[in-house]
């Protein structure tokens, strides 16, 4: 069975940290969480749910505190989540990284990430959220971020 690291970078995050971790923490074999100077209680919120917490001093550049955050992961698969994000259909998603073959590298899924005003989401888009650490992506651009996808065939 594949171990899945759950990566999640946080500054002053509490507000929703709770509401992320306790959506995915229980399906994942590791969190590793990556503070960037909170002044609230993320890193508390974080040590109840068994994080490894790191800190980093890395000013405005998201890529480098997610290649960071990537690099202490120890997991065969890195699921990364902002702070305000919730998983969803987990399950299919565990199925998929177990019976992926070896030469796929991701696993792509909605990213919900408008709403209005009564909850409901007014806008999606496809992103890689699920990467084999074998392959060692990284991530590039210091504000939206997105991961440096290689066509290596």
């Amino acid at each position: 069975m594949s171990i899945l690291s759950l990566a999640v970078i946080c500054k002053n995050g509490a507000k929703t940290l709770e509401r992320c971790l306790e959506s995915i923490v229980p399906h994942v074999d590791e969190l590793v969480f990556v503070d960037n100077g909170s002044t609230d209680d993320s890193t508390k919120i974080a040590k109840k749910f068994n994080a490894k917490i790191y800190t980093s001093r890395v000013i405005d550049n998201f890529a480098e505190l997610r290649n960071f955050s990537f690099s202490k992961c120890t997991g065969d698969w890195i699921l990364w989540l902002d702070v305000d994000d919730v998983c969803f259909n987990f399950e299919k998603m565990k199925q998929t990284i177990t019976e992926m073959p070896e030469q796929l590298s991701a696993v792509i899924m909605p990213y919900y990430y408008a709403f209005d005003e009564k909850g409901n989401c007014i806008a999606i888009h496809n992103k890689e959220r699920v990467l084999r650490r074998s392959r060692g992506f990284q991530w590039v651009n210091r504000v939206h971020e997105c991961v440096n996808v290689v066509n290596d065939f």
